[in-house]
């Protein structure tokens, strides 16, 4: 299952992917909107196989409180990958880089500077949550 999201994340405008044997979520929304969105329906990710273009620390902790089956990241990050690794989730990456870069291309994600304090998935999405407003505004 996750060979099909994958190849339906390079091959489609997806930026994110979950098959289930029944079921298939996308989005081509950027950065953690599609997460949070899933997060707010209450959507559980168990039994699914995910795909994703970036996931920085932020989307990471999302992905714990998500739950997919496995996942795959194009890019992950260095801290993404510790947060997967410590919550178990079974993961793949085509490219491990040191930071997830901003939009800007001048710096870090700020959603991976605004958990790089978080101690757990909770406090992250509060964190995460608490970020976006301040860049709305």
């Amino acid at each position: 299952m996750i060979e099909r999201a994958k190849k339906l994340l390079e091959e489609c405008s997806y930026t994110c992917v979950f098959l289930s044997d029944s079921e298939m979520l996308s989005s081509t929304k950027r950065g953690v909107a599609p997460l949070l969105e899933l997060i707010e329906q209450n959507k559980c990710l168990k039994g699914f196989s995910g795909a994703d273009k970036v996931v920085g620390a932020g989307a990471a902790y999302l992905y714990v409180i998500l739950s997919p089956d496995s996942l795959f990241a194009s890019t992950l990050s260095e801290s993404a990958k510790q947060v997967l690794d410590s919550y178990g989730i079974i993961y793949s990456y085509g490219k491990l880089v040191p930071y997830i870069i901003n939009r800007a291309g001048d710096g870090a994600c700020p959603i991976e500077q605004a958990v790089r304090n978080s101690s757990s998935p909770q406090e992250a999405l509060e964190d995460i949550k608490t970020a976006l407003q301040r860049l709305r505004s």
